[in-house]
């Protein structure tokens, strides 16, 4: 499959991450893919410099320079700026396989307009070890009713997807810092999107383990904003049934995550969490098991 110039843009969001992003940008050029690659500087201090060893490239990079406004932001503010029919994005600290973009634009020039193309994502810890793989059972399948049902949900860093479209799913979305890729998944099964996966792990994610003390109010406040967006959006939703299953999955998955953090999280979820009219039963069962896990503690400390 070959691309064209002009076809395709790589953009890649960048803030304070200096020591991965030669890694991520070579990472693109190993492919020999004639794509345009857009570095979204989020106001990174210090902020991204061109390398020297870039000067001699022959593909066309641009730098863009914003203040720190998250991820979703950044995507966006690369994806207005890009010029081509077709965009994908690639996380400063990750990397592409080199087949990565050949095999995703052989299936978005056969696909229909309003339908979206990912990859499948093997993630790796610092050391460079294998963990695990997601969508990765070999096959170009339809994932849709997978991901309303939380069953292998791609990375969003793996789409690929028309510039047009991509901006059009962003019409009058609320502005959030945080859990962006959830909010834009809710909006393609709003929209009614296909959504399909080359099941390969042709996007390599390189995960780092986080304190959970740091990480605590950071992503309570994201999920604190998620919901408030969703509420604005969920009951006037074309695919209600749809965009409600899928977001009680985010639900019940964000409560068995939360076995491995502290009791000052679990109290934090189960207050936003109470607040939502759209969980199902299965979903308040889970919260009844979040409740317990949240007094257990309590309980022990008192015998």
């Amino acid at each position: 499959m070959k691309i064209e110039k002009n076809q395709l843009s790589v953009i890649i969001p960048f803030y304070n991450d200096t020591e991965t992003i030669d890694r991520a940008i070579s990472s693109v050029l190993r492919s020999n893919a004639p794509v345009d690659i857009i570095i979204v500087d989020d106001g990174s201090n210090p902020p991204f410099e061109r390398q020297d060893w870039l000067n001699d490239s022959q593909v066309k990079m641009r730098v863009i320079r914003q203040k720190n406004k998250g991820l979703g932001s950044a995507r966006m503010a690369g994806t207005l700026a890009a010029d081509t029919k077709y965009i994908t994005f690639l996380d400063a600290d990750d990397e592409v396989d080199p087949s990565r973009f050949f095999e995703q634009m052989k299936y978005a020039l056969t696909i229909k307009h309003d339908a979206i193309v990912f990859c499948g994502t093997g993630i790796y810890n610092t050391n460079g070890d294998f963990i695990k793989s997601r969508c990765s059972n070999g096959k170009f399948s339809d994932k849709t009713r997978d991901i309303i049902n939380g069953v292998d949900v791609p990375s969003g860093a793996s789409i690929m997807i028309e510039r047009d479209l991509y901006i059009d799913l962003h019409e009058d979305m609320p502005k959030i810092r945080r859990s962006s890729e959830t909010l834009f998944m809710f909006r393609v099964l709003n929209k009614g999107c296909k959504v399909y996966c080359i099941n390969k792990p042709l996007y390599i994610q390189h995960s780092s383990p986080n304190s959970n003390s740091k990480m605590t109010a950071y992503r309570l406040e994201s999920l604190k904003e998620l919901y408030s967006a969703i509420n604005l959006e969920i009951y006037s939703s074309r695919n209600y049934t749809a965009v409600k299953k899928f977001i009680n999955w985010k639900i019940r998955s964000q409560i068995k995550s939360s076995v491995v953090w502290d009791s000052n999280y679990r109290f934090g979820l189960l207050k936003i969490l109470s607040n939502l009219k759209y969980t199902t039963f299965k979903t308040k069962f889970m919260m009844i098991f979040l409740f317990f896990l949240c007094i257990l503690p309590l309980k022990i400390k008192r015998t």
